[in-house]
């Protein structure tokens, strides 16, 4: 929840002139995860998603730490940034959010951290989504797949488009790949009927199949009723 951290500092600011505003992030800059799928359909300079913390902190007149708070004393009115405590007289929490593989690999750290590291969503951090790019820059033609989180959603369409961003890539670049996109629903109309109309010579879409199970080794992911 970022962008929201920052507009509430920036709110902070243009009402309590004289404050003494702290923002603590762990990520060094911004990276418009919403914007990223015309960056992947190459459309887009990434350069434009990017902001500096930094350069947002000197311009509004903020400090700005880098890190990540790993305790809040309530009580003494202190936040923990590794061995510092910074004081505070009001709090702003901004949680954030992060994958979750637990309805795949339930305890197995392990299976999950390596499908973090391999097969990145690219919806969590810009380090995430650049590995995805790399990755893509090496796909020169197969079975691509990729699967939608079931419901509710922070923003339904974004795996669509995304789909739809991807296919757009390999026709410009000529990559003879096939992109399987499992639904757990019964997918969007409007992109049902984009994907049949306008891609179904790239794209298959397999409503009602939600990944059972995924094996990482051997690069298989399994539905109720068949594998992938």
């Amino acid at each position: 929840m970022l962008f929201r951290s920052l507009a509430a500092a920036v709110r902070l600011r243009q009402r309590l002139s004289q404050a003494d505003i702290t923002v603590i992030e762990k990520q060094g800059r911004f990276f418009s995860l919403p914007l990223s799928n015309r960056v992947l359909a190459g459309v887009l300079d990434p350069a434009l998603l990017r902001r500096d913390y930094m350069q947002a902190a000197r311009r509004h007149g903020w400090r700005h730490w880098q890190g990540v708070v790993s305790a809040i004393d309530r009580q003494q009115r202190t936040v923990s940034l590794g061995d510092q405590r910074i004081p505070y007289d009001y709090l702003v929490l901004a949680v954030g959010l992060g994958p979750d593989y637990s309805a795949w690999f339930g305890d197995d750290h392990a299976g999950a951290r390596m499908t973090q590291t391999r097969f990145g969503a690219a919806w969590h951090n810009e380090d995430e989504f650049l590995d995805l790019e790399r990755r893509l820059a090496a796909f020169t033609g197969g079975k691509l797949l990729m699967n939608l989180p079931a419901m509710p959603m922070r923003c339904p369409p974004a795996p669509y488009e995304r789909a739809i961003a991807l296919a757009h890539r390999f026709r410009q670049q000529g990559i003879r790949g096939r992109i399987t996109l499992l639904d757990p629903g019964p997918g969007a109309l409007g992109f049902r009927q984009l994907f049949a109309d306008y891609y179904a010579d790239v794209i298959t879409h397999v409503p009602h199949a939600p990944i059972v199970k995924l094996d990482p080794q051997r690069r298989v992911a399994s539905t109720d009723f068949a594998d992938y």
